[in-house]
């Protein structure tokens, strides 16, 4: 038979063990590094992000408010003088200014790139 039959099949298994324990400790320590990385890299914002965010600071959240405000009365305005797919387009800008007054209130709370601060 070969050197394999030779020798102790316990001392066969522990040196397996050790291999497979090595091999777990080093892409165990790869993907953790990746992990790390993907985090810090997922925080920061690009160029475009922040020049809006930037711009977006300036106006005060009542703004988008009152453009809400707007959308749905002008909607209801062109609803009453008979033009209704116009009022239909000009009524769904309400919930955007909404959300995007949201996004404004939690930006200027909370922050998008923390790890600029």
């Amino acid at each position: 038979m070969g050197t394999l039959s030779k020798r102790p099949l316990s001392d066969f298994g522990l040196n397996l063990k050790e291999k497979v324990d090595g091999v777990r400790h080093t892409v165990g320590g790869k993907l953790d590094e990746l992990g790390k990385t993907a985090q810090v890299k997922s925080r920061k914002e690009g160029q475009l992000t922040r020049k809006i965010e930037r711009v977006s600071a300036m106006l005060p959240s009542s703004t988008w408010l009152a453009l809400a405000g707007a959308s749905i009365a002008s909607a209801f305005g062109l609803r009453i003088a008979g033009k209704n797919h116009t009022a239909i387009l000009v009524g769904q800008l309400a919930p955007t200014f909404m959300l995007v007054g949201i996004y404004n209130k939690l930006v200027k709370i909370s922050g998008s790139d923390r790890s600029r601060i």
